[in-house]
């Protein structure tokens, strides 16, 4: 699995890592972040808090402002009727 993730940072400008709100320790990966951090300190790499709308506000909340001080983060959640994520965390 590792030499497919290797191949894909190498063809890559952005890396998205995505991050599971309900257990943002369990879901982020920080050999990923190490390795592009040394190796590929050129590509951009972008954490996306995913499924926010299954946490309460302030846990998304808190996490966003966590993350985003160490890689540019954005909040998602999937949604048919609002597909922009929560308004509050947003804007």
């Amino acid at each position: 699995i590792w030499g497919e993730f290797y191949k894909v940072v190498d063809c890559s400008d952005v890396i998205l890592h995505i991050i599971d709100a309900r257990n943002v320790p369990g879901t982020r990966c920080t050999m990923i972040e190490k390795h592009i951090a040394k190796n590929a300190p050129h590509k951009h790499l972008v954490f996306v808090l995913n499924k926010i709308d299954l946490v309460p506000n302030w846990v998304a909340k808190r996490w966003i402002g966590e993350l985003s001080q160490i890689r540019p983060t954005i909040a998602f959640h999937a949604s048919m009727t609002h597909a922009f994520g929560k308004g509050a965390l947003i804007s």
